[in-house]
């Protein structure tokens, strides 16, 4: 019995990795995580989008607004 279990503990050690179970294991994890956080960075994207958005228009009001107050005429 202490023999096999010697030829066992031995065997592990050699045999260093992971199990395909392990694996698909942890694969199965990663793509639950994955679809739960895939919302989320979709509409931070989309957040992302619209603040830029907003600070392009508000530059374009700033420029348009020093153009109207130097030459007293909206730009063309």
């Amino acid at each position: 019995m202490r023999n096999s279990c010697k030829q066992l503990t031995s065997r592990r050690k050699h045999n260093a990795g992971y199990t395909l179970l392990e694996l698909l294991t942890a694969t199965a994890i990663l793509g639950v995580l994955l679809s739960i956080a895939a919302p989320y960075m979709q509409s931070y994207t989309v957040r992302t989008k619209a603040t830029e958005g907003l600070l392009i228009l508000g530059e374009l009001r700033r420029r348009v607004e020093t153009e109207f107050y130097e030459r007293g005429v909206l730009p063309s």
